[in-house]
């Protein structure tokens, strides 16, 4: 996504109520190295509405 700065937005997002779950993950960079990075999800409930009336 290019998104920089996006730990900011999660915590936004998370501080709006949006329900974000994480998960870290192990993977190899291309220098051969294990790292970690995470995973970001929007968990949406059945039946939430977004502000323009489409369900989410």
């Amino acid at each position: 996504m290019g998104i920089l700065g996006y730990n900011t937005r999660i915590l936004e997002l998370r501080q709006e109520g949006h329900n974000i779950v994480t998960v870290m993950e192990e993977v190899t960079n291309q220098f051969g190295e294990t790292v970690k990075r995470g995973r970001f999800s929007l968990l949406v409930s059945e039946g939430r509405q977004s502000q323009h009336g489409n369900a989410v």
